[in-house]
């Protein structure tokens, strides 16, 4: 009897090891012929479940991008403050440090040998993606300062990349600290209004 293959569940699975495939030879580099060798299917498998290596980079973007949003959101969800939630977003980011950077890595290399008016789209997606979870979960009215947090994230990650000791946790608490002054006092002033994208 033939072996039933749930389809989707399969699909994810190649999807979920092309991560690090991606990451040690670059989106630029690596061929769909190098990917299927790699996961150990043939090129044709690896073609029909997705047509091209960009409509897979693009699926496997999509898919960290929920999974980061989805694993961060379950734990923040049960802190108060937004000092205590920037401390466990840092702990988050710590714990992951090594596949947070790989990200950093991939992206990087996958803008640098693409149009980027046209083949960043992917990419502009999960940002927004991630832009409105960080405010969501932060519950951060202003799109301005939850930019700003992100922006904090992913400039200690790259600090960490160049080899800068410090603690991501403590980074992260400081930030909590200054944006609750920030938004409370923002709060007292009538005249504040949200900034603009």
């Amino acid at each position: 009897m033939p072996k039933i293959i749930d389809r989707q569940e399969y699909r994810q699975q190649l999807l979920d090891r092309c991560f690090d495939i991606f990451a040690e030879k670059g989106y630029a580099s690596v061929t769909m012929q190098q990917i299927a060798t790699a996961l150990d299917v043939s090129t044709g498998t690896l073609y029909h479940y997705f047509p091209n290596k960009k409509a897979l980079f693009e699926q496997l973007i999509d898919d960290i991008c929920n999974r980061d949003i989805f694993m961060a959101a379950s734990r923040l969800g049960e802190k108060r403050s937004l000092t205590e939630k920037l401390e466990y977003l840092g702990e988050f980011m710590s714990e992951r440090e090594d596949y947070f950077i790989k990200q950093i890595y991939l992206y990087v290399d996958f803008c640098q040998s693409s149009d980027r008016s046209e083949d960043s789209i992917s990419l502009r997606g999960a940002d927004r993606k991630y832009l409105a979870a960080a405010m969501e979960i932060l519950e951060i009215p202003d799109p301005a300062i939850a930019r700003l947090v992100m922006s904090l994230l992913n400039g200690l990650l790259f600090d960490r990349l160049c080899g800068n000791e410090f603690s991501i946790v403590e980074q992260m608490r400081l930030m909590g600290s200054l944006l609750e002054k920030a938004l409370d006092k923002k709060t007292l002033d009538p005249q504040s209004s949200p900034a603009k994208l």
